[in-house]
């Protein structure tokens, strides 16, 4: 949409998953700005020259139905046992960058990493195998259903699902691994708009956007924003997130999704 807008644009402002960061770059969408809290914000988390910068991140996580499944799975390897057959619902990774994520989460635990998936992909033909997965995508009215007993999605999704739905859902981090999501967000090049789009991006990074972030439980870029307690509790603990991996490359990142989603089209033939 951005490349097609270049000569009357539209959008003043963007926001778009990290591994869209190069793309980003290399047709030259994004006019620089680094906004009044910039040295807050982690150097792998911006551009050096102020063209994007991630307001908050995602870990991938299992959002668990326990009036479903009686054992909350903890870890990857327990969804391979023949008690979760048939209950795990996930998108297809060719279409979506979520379940794309999760794949890569599962290589993470498996020894992988963004210029490694292949143990991802192996672990799914697995998990095929086993007969675990469920032809159901992981949405509002499906999880509302109980059509998933176990959803693969980011930890925003599922504690945004609890809450809203107000259903017994567990929102587990694996233990055995797990990645981490980041979104960035830039100024188009050519904004019509480009001082309110200025005055977005102030209000996005402050203590109050970041706050506001967190109120749909993603996770602040700016570690030194506090989260209140009675939200805080809401979340999994911070012990559960020391083993989730921040893919930092964003180009290796990029070439990840598609072998991904390569890999994944040859498992489903």
């Amino acid at each position: 949409a951005l490349k097609a807008e270049k000569s009357a644009p539209v959008a003043d402002v963007t926001d778009l998953g990290y591994n869209f960061a190069q793309t980003v770059l290399d047709n030259d969408l994004a006019q620089p700005y680094k906004n009044a809290y910039w040295n807050d914000i982690p150097d792998y988390a911006k551009d050096k020259d102020g063209k994007w910068a991630a307001a908050y991140w995602g870990a991938i996580a299992f959002t668990v139905n326990k009036d479903k499944v009686k054992n909350v799975p903890q870890k990857w390897d327990d969804l391979l046992k023949p008690e979760y057959k048939d209950t795990i619902c996930l998108k297809d990774p060719r279409s979506s960058a979520t379940a794309n994520m999760v794949v890569l989460a599962a290589a993470v635990a498996k020894g992988g990493d963004e210029k490694n998936v292949k143990p991802g992909i192996d672990y799914f033909k697995q998990l095929k195998a086993s007969g675990a997965l469920r032809p159901v995508t992981p949405s509002t009215s499906n999880i509302q259903k109980g059509e998933c007993p176990i959803s693969l999605a980011w930890d925003f999704d599922g504690l945004g699902w609890k809450r809203d739905l107000k259903m017994n859902l567990d929102v587990v981090i694996p233990q055995d691994g797990s990645v981490a999501g980041f979104y960035i967000q830039f100024i188009a090049k050519n904004a019509p708009h480009a001082n309110a789009a200025k005055l977005l991006t102030e209000l996005e990074f402050s203590d109050e956007g970041q706050l506001t972030y967190a109120n749909g439980f993603v996770h602040p870029i700016r570690t030194s924003v506090k989260i209140p307690d009675d939200l805080k509790k809401q979340f999994p603990p911070d012990d559960a997130y020391k083993v989730v991996k921040f893919p930092k490359d964003f180009v290796a990142l990029d070439a990840a999704a598609k072998a991904i989603s390569d890999g994944w089209a040859q498992m489903v033939q």
